[in-house]
């Protein structure tokens, strides 16, 4: 597996567990499923955004 794989991998794993976490987080407060899956995609976007800036920013 290439690195270019590897960090595709690693980026897809990261934004499925942050998702989750909105998820996890939404049922715990009680909100519903709507609520959770709203809050894991809220989680994951702001998980992407934070990562493209970091990347845009360089090392």
């Amino acid at each position: 597996m290439g690195d270019v794989q590897a960090d595709t991998a690693t980026a897809t794993a990261r934004l499925k567990a942050l998702f989750a976490w909105g998820c996890h987080g939404g049922v715990r407060v009680g909100g519903g499923t709507v609520s959770a899956l709203a809050a894991g995609a809220v989680d994951a976007a702001t998980g992407t955004a934070v990562a493209v800036v970091k990347a845009a920013s360089g090392p």
